[in-house]
């Protein structure tokens, strides 16, 4: 336990110290502290936290889903057939989450009957989800930016109830952390095999995972549409987040061979990100070169990891 303990403060270190520095690059870069700016970094990191938490969800499991491209742009697709259609704003949310929550539940039962090809079923969905997404904006959306809109009576809504979303990360880290079905469910990623042995039921842990992924991934996409996209849905909204998820996910401790989950250190890698993301968006205007310098910072981050995490299995 002393051990566990002196280790999660180290990762923990080591995330504060490259946010220290990543705010003070900022601020020289910005000439000054910007409340205003801080407040706007806040507030995309916590956007992000929620799909690197789905992310972290499923990686605990030893399973990979990046089918988030899909998902985020499919969830914004739902609201606004609803709205078209007339739907109460109340109901429209409501499917929203029904139809979504059943498309992650058949994802888990493909991944159930296919272990070990988690991450090839999870981007089929993605592309099935993306693709019906491209396919209904063209066929009956017509790029029409009025369609295209959440009107101001949903928007509204989901800012109302949106602070009270605050409650769904936090009542699944304290389950997964400070609970003795988190522990189990914690064990079921970490070794199979060891779980079933000691009769833990590997694929209800597997389903609640996807369960959890699937409401923090609504919330998220929700989110990221109305608050960072002020409403205005486009079919490819979110693209290549799923990657840079599982990256921030990776930063933030956790390993593929399941097991592990550090909210807090994820939420410290989002927060990194979110920064180094607008320094490298103001100061480099070409989208490559912003997505390249961004990618090579990340790898060299990950790589850093794994070089410090094999160097300690050494001396071990």
């Amino acid at each position: 336990m002393r051990i566990g303990w002196l280790r999660l403060n180290k990762r923990a270190l080591y995330i504060f110290i490259v946010l220290l520095f990543s705010m003070l690059i900022d601020i020289i870069l910005s000439k000054g502290i910007n409340i205003i700016s801080f407040g706007h970094i806040i507030e995309e990191s916590f956007l992000f936290f929620w799909i690197a938490l789905a992310a972290a969800i499923i990686i605990s499991q030893s399973k990979i889903d990046i089918s988030y491209f899909g998902q985020i742009p499919f969830i914004g697709m739902l609201v606004l057939i609803f709205q078209i259609l007339g739907f109460n704003i109340a109901l429209n949310f409501i499917l929203v989450f029904i139809i979504g929550i059943a498309v992650n539940l058949i994802e888990y039962l493909f991944v159930k009957h296919l272990p070990g090809w988690s991450l090839i079923v999870s981007l089929a969905v993605g592309f099935l989800l993306s693709g019906l997404a491209i396919f209904v904006d063209n066929a009956y959306l017509h790029n029409n930016k009025l369609l295209c809109l959440m009107n101001d009576d949903v928007i509204g809504f989901w800012k109302s109830i949106n602070m009270y979303t605050i409650i769904i990360p936090i009542f699944i880290i304290v389950w997964i952390k400070c609970t003795y079905g988190g522990l189990k469910f914690l064990a079921a990623g970490e070794n199979e095999n060891g779980a079933k042995i000691i009769k833990i039921n590997v694929n209800s842990n597997l389903k609640y995972a996807y369960l959890m992924s699937a409401i923090l991934t609504i919330v998220g996409s929700l989110d990221l549409i109305v608050r960072m996209n002020h409403g205005v849905w486009k079919p490819n909204i979110g693209e290549g987040e799923e990657l840079l998820a599982i990256a921030v996910v990776i930063i933030g401790g956790s390993t593929l061979s399941g097991g592990t989950i550090y909210p807090f250190s994820i939420f410290g890698a989002s927060t990194i990100y979110v920064i180094w993301r607008k320094i490298l968006n103001i100061h480099l205007n070409n989208p490559d070169q912003y997505r390249m310098a961004l990618g090579v910072i990340l790898v060299a981050i990950i790589a850093y990891k794994a070089f410090s995490r094999r160097k300690q299995n050494v001396h071990e």
